[in-house]
């Protein structure tokens, strides 16, 4: 068990280790990698909000001249999905799929050519494209908070396995589940990355994976500073609770 507890402690220290490393430096590669999340989110918060009338209301319409509004904001509502697509294409450098690249620059070449709506187009593209980079900014904050709590739980676990050897049983409940969280993640990740990035962007979710952590953490605690009396009651109900089972 001792070996079993230290070769987790040090295979999630490097993993999330590594994680929050490529996160910190390499923000290019970062963004390539959420690049989808982040349009869908842009587009969810804008266009697809039952807000979005207000919207074109309160940010695109204010400069354009009262004889103009009405027509304006209903080719800014007819053109909704082609001019959000434009703009997200615009918002993530050019680096998006081709086709969507050739899909945009004909709906732009079309757009441009009423001049009602050019003005309100590059208002939304301004918008859009602090929107996108607000998103992908906040969710690499996340990711990097997400990552190195978690490398600093499995480096504890590492730690205390060596500085109290005798309270390896103690640390058996910690150790799994900092193992369950990250067998979580990493599924999420492999099999939906946007799913992944979907959990940590939640704040709801965030402040739960908060709380789970924290309470591994006390159990950490516990162990170091009170002889693990809390973890070794858990342990002895979970055991007993197992052997009336069977």
């Amino acid at each position: 068990m001792k070996l079993a507890l230290r070769a987790i402690g040090l295979m999630g220290a490097l993993a999330f280790g590594a994680l929050f490393l490529f996160v910190s430096s390499d923000p290019k590669a970062f963004e390539d990698s959420a690049r989808a999340f982040a349009q869908y989110r842009v587009e969810k918060e804008i266009l697809a909000s039952e807000y979005y009338p207000d919207f074109i209301d309160e940010y695109l319409l204010r400069d354009v001249p009262n004889s103009e509004k009405e027509e304006t904001r209903r080719l800014l509502l007819t053109h909704a999905v082609d001019l959000m697509r434009a703009a997200l294409t615009s918002a993530c450098a050019h680096e998006c799929k081709p086709g969507l690249m050739v899909t945009a620059l004909t709906v732009l070449a079309q757009i441009n050519r009423d001049v009602r709506i050019v003005h309100a187009k590059e208002k939304l593209f301004e918008i859009v494209n602090g929107k996108y980079t607000e998103i992908v900014e906040g969710l690499r904050a996340d990711l990097k908070i997400f990552s190195g709590t978690n490398s600093i739980m499995f480096l504890s676990l590492l730690a205390i396995s060596f500085l109290t050897p005798g309270a390896v049983r103690a640390l058996f409940l910690p150790g799994m589940l900092l193992l369950g969280a990250t067998i979580l993640s990493t599924l999420m990740f492999v099999f939906g990355k946007d799913w992944f990035y979907a959990v940590i962007y939640n704040d709801f979710v965030g402040y739960g994976y908060l709380t789970y952590i924290g309470v591994t953490f006390g159990f950490l605690v516990d162990i170091v500073f009170a002889k693990a009396i809390v973890t070794s009651f858990i342990l002895a109900v979970i055991g007993g609770a197992i052997a009336s089972i069977c």
